[in-house]
């Protein structure tokens, strides 16, 4: 777990909220990547399924970790009516373009989202146009705001931490 929550802020984060969960969930990890998360949460009890639209990654994260991984968008997923205790998606809503839908699909799946993405607002990035991955890598950048704006229009809850250089958003259906 050290070694994910390593990887810097937005994996710490969430690996903090498992850390403090008294029993196992069922976890969909949306844009997995290399499956680091699922195979840190599955040492932890936790049931994991990793989805990413990368055929290599999710190649490597079957090889390496042997745990359910599927090459195939939420989309996709959501339409097979699997249904998981918690959806998270680290760093990813900011590649994606159609944000709102990420977030919608992922809460037909799970009651509870995760979702971790650069801070538009963090006080280090106020003034400049974009610090990270310039489009087409990155297609947004967003603010607090932002995601409690996506919130009210899908008529589900959130709560925001944004007092570092990444947003975590919670998400839960009403």
């Amino acid at each position: 777990m050290r070694h994910v929550a390593g990887r810097g802020m937005p994996y710490a984060a969430v690996m903090n909220y498992f850390v403090n969960e008294d029993v196992p969930l069922d976890v969909l990890d949306v844009g997995c990547g290399y499956g680091y998360i699922d195979w840190t949460l599955h040492s932890m009890q936790f049931k994991t399924t990793g989805i990413d639209v990368s055929g290599q990654a999710i190649e490597f994260a079957q090889k390496t970790y042997g745990l359910p991984f599927h090459a195939m968008t939420i989309q996709e997923y959501a339409k097979l009516g699997k249904k998981h205790d918690i959806a998270i998606s680290i760093e990813v809503i900011e590649h994606v373009k159609n944000p709102k839908d990420l977030i919608r699909k992922c809460l037909e799946v799970a009651p509870k989202v995760i979702i971790t993405t650069p801070n538009g607002g963090y006080p280090a990035h106020v003034g400049q146009v974009w610090f990270s991955d310039l489009p087409p890598v990155h297609l947004a950048i967003f603010y607090k705001e932002a995601l409690e704006g996506l919130a009210q229009q899908l008529g589900c809850g959130v709560k925001i931490d944004d007092s570092g250089p990444n947003l975590v958003a919670t998400f839960n259906r009403i």
